[in-house]
């Protein structure tokens, strides 16, 4: 229980309360190009929330070499804050991850696992009115 209390803890902001979201964004197996359709839901989230802070993750599939897998994670990350810095997004708000083959969530033994794990994980700590559901912080218990 101690680690719930204190991971939402971190997440309260001064102003208000923060929640969190996440996006995956897809890629073609060894490219790093952003679909138009991304672009617009990426576009859609951000048009209505207030953002805190953006984590970004690379990953690819298992095909290539590890070093190679490494790079094209760093270009598919590096393609989605580009992206989310040309929508207004400041780069001081954005943290980057390159993961390589290193965090499949899926199988890299069949196309669809494949597809699955080529991605960017888009983690987006954002404001809200609204305190986090169903955790009650005492601030007289440490953490």
């Amino acid at each position: 229980m101690k680690p719930l209390l204190l991971l939402c803890a971190l997440f309260i902001s001064i102003s208000g309360y923060s929640q969190m979201i996440q996006k995956t964004v897809n890629f073609e197996s060894n490219k790093y190009e952003i679909s138009e359709a991304d672009k617009d839901a990426i576009q859609a989230i951000f048009d209505t929330i207030f953002v805190l802070h953006i984590q970004l993750e690379g990953h690819t599939d298992d095909v290539g070499s590890p070093e190679a897998n490494l790079q094209l994670s760093k270009n598919r990350v590096d393609a989605v804050a580009d992206y989310l810095q040309s929508i207004g997004i400041p780069e001081a708000q954005i943290s980057l991850n390159y993961l390589g083959e290193n965090d499949p969530i899926a199988t890299n033994l069949t196309e669809v696992g494949k597809e699955q794990n080529r991605r960017v994980d888009i983690i987006i700590e954002y404001e809200t009115d609204a305190p986090i559901v169903g955790v009650d912080i005492d601030p007289e218990t440490p953490l």
